[in-house]
């Protein structure tokens, strides 16, 4: 890569570091909410999943706006509303200001991956994507980790207010080096019409393509993402008796596990692709694995679950695969959009699915130390196990599908 390649992607480096942070430290600070705050764990639940909503609801016309502007003013806006949400979550005094400061930090880390894949799309060869897009979303274990066994060290130190405000800090520093680094997009002649633009989104969804590989990346993205965030360090907790040290680094281990696979798979994707291996044979195993994996945990198979907790993060690099393989499907000028509207259903079907959990343990007496039923939890996840199949068994059902409307496709590209 070239120097002046890194230096466009290095923002982009940076702002999902700052995402994880955010949407994995409730998982770490959950005992200190629940305390301070007297929270349930449907209420534990609806206010850590709003990061889903407002990073869910950001991203339609965080798309419009990344096709028409380019990223750079995108991601300046974003950080700076992320920050202001970690200060309104740090100075809340109930439930109401958690909830508000929760959703302003989603919106403002709605574009901490799409932007750098618009930017991948706008500066780099589209046969580059798939590793960028990889390297993109490794990043994010970075964040991830960062946000449980470090944190857990700072919070010996200082609370968990002060580490809220250190990231809201990054997040300003993040926004200062993308002023200064990210170029200013290249401009059309003629600007395309915004109404044009919004539009060309309902055609996306209503594409063939679309309507076949958005449910199954959704599915699997949601069951991970609400594990990943905050249920399975309770399921550690209830289930194997784990303490909150080992609780943070287990889910550090998750995360470490995330980042390698997204790692490894943008190295070996090309390589796999010359033994005749595509993309999307290549995420269909791995996505395959990851369901297997939760159903050996619900299974009970191992006495401590966390090896098979890492296989599924390992295996989340399938998933985000799917983004790179269905961007392929519209013309270049549709990527801010594609991306964002198959990323707002796994941002919303994850804010449902963390919630709903939350719900299903709710429904089961809480035991004396605070512990959740072990009846519950298992329900839980073999719900989100059955989301999975029956997302699988539908993308091979729909292969008819997977034949773009051409015409429909370039008056998309004609009109956006």
């Amino acid at each position: 890569m070239t120097p002046f390649g890194f230096a466009i992607l290095l923002p982009f480096l940076l702002t999902p570091i700052a995402s994880f942070l955010f949407r994995m430290v409730n998982a770490t600070i959950a005992p200190d909410l629940i305390a301070e705050f007297n929270l349930g764990p449907a209420e534990l639940g609806f206010v850590t999943s709003l990061y889903f909503i407002g990073f869910g609801l950001a991203q339609l016309p965080m798309g419009v706006l990344l096709d028409r502007f380019g990223p750079r003013p995108v991601v300046l806006a974003l950080q700076i509303i992320g920050a202001t949400g970690g200060m309104w979550f740090v100075l809340a005094d109930g439930q109401t200001g958690l909830l508000l400061g929760r959703f302003l930090i989603g919106v403002g880390m709605a574009g901490s991956v799409m932007a750098g894949l618009k930017a991948a799309n706008i500066w780099f060869d589209r046969s580059r994507v798939p590793a960028i897009n990889a390297l993109l979303f490794g990043m994010t274990g970075v964040g991830g980790m960062l946000a449980t066994g470090p944190l857990m060290l700072l919070l010996k130190v200082i609370d968990w207010r002060s580490a809220l405000l250190l990231i809201s800090a990054y997040c300003c520093l993040v926004a200062l080096i993308a002023a200064v680094l990210i170029p200013g997009a290249p401009r059309p002649a003629v600007q395309p019409r915004l109404g044009a633009q919004i539009a060309a989104i309902g055609r996306i969804y209503a594409s063939g393509p679309f309507l076949r590989y958005a449910p199954l990346t959704v599915a699997v993205i949601a069951a991970y993402s609400a594990y990943q965030s905050l249920w399975v360090v309770v399921w550690l907790r209830d289930i194997e008796g784990a303490g909150r040290d080992v609780q943070a680094w287990s889910l550090f281990a998750m995360m470490a596990a995330m980042m390698t696979g997204n790692f490894v798979f943008g190295a070996v994707n090309a390589r796999l692709a010359r033994h005749g291996v595509t993309t999307l044979q290549a995420a269909l195993a791995i996505m395959a694995a990851m369901i297997g994996a939760q159903s050996l945990i619900l299974l009970g198979i191992l006495p401590f679950s966390l090896p098979l907790w890492c296989v599924a993060g390992f295996c989340a690099s399938g998933p985000i695969a799917m983004f790179a393989v269905l961007s392929t499907r519209f013309p270049a000028d549709l990527a801010g959009r594609s991306n964002t509207a198959l990323n707002l259903l796994g941002f919303l079907a994850g804010f449902f699915l963390q919630s709903g959990i939350g719900l299903i343990l709710d429904q089961f007496p809480v035991a004396a130390d605070g512990g959740y039923s072990a009846e519950g939890h298992r329900i839980a996840l073999g719900m989100t196990i059955s989301i999975q199949i029956a997302a699988f068994a539908w993308f091979f059902l729909a292969k008819g599908l997977d034949r773009p409307d051409r015409a429909t496709l370039t008056e998309a590209k004609d009109e956006a």
